[in-house]
């Protein structure tokens, strides 16, 4: 009889080292590679401005952030805060609330 064990060894690489080991304790590993996705940053367009907004949670409580940059990468508007409930979907959405309005008191919304 067999024992079918299942893990991930996020942490570890594939290595040789590793190998002897795992071999030794009679564990045999198939390594799955993760997918290699090619991620291309571009300068925004000249004359907009760019929103990141951000949220955390801890025990302690929650609070948001967020800068607006223009297309130089100035910043424009900065702002933090630490209110509401302790929600990570809240705080989210609080964080482009807040933003969404430093935008709009900068009239960066056209029309809104």
């Amino acid at each position: 009889m067999g024992v079918y064990l299942k893990g991930q060894l996020s942490k570890f690489k594939n290595s040789g080292t590793l190998n002897v080991l795992l071999d030794r304790i009679s564990i045999t590993i198939q390594y799955v590679n993760k997918e290699q996705v090619q991620c291309i940053w571009r300068k925004q367009e000249v004359g907009t401005a760019k929103l990141n907004p951000d949220s955390s949670m801890s025990e302690n409580g929650s609070g948001i952030g967020g800068i607006i940059r223009d297309s130089d990468g100035r910043t424009m508007l900065a702002y933090i805060g630490a209110r509401g409930p302790r929600s990570v979907l809240y705080q989210e959405l609080r964080a482009i609330l807040v933003g969404l309005k430093g935008c709009q008191k900068l009239k960066l919304l056209n029309g809104y």
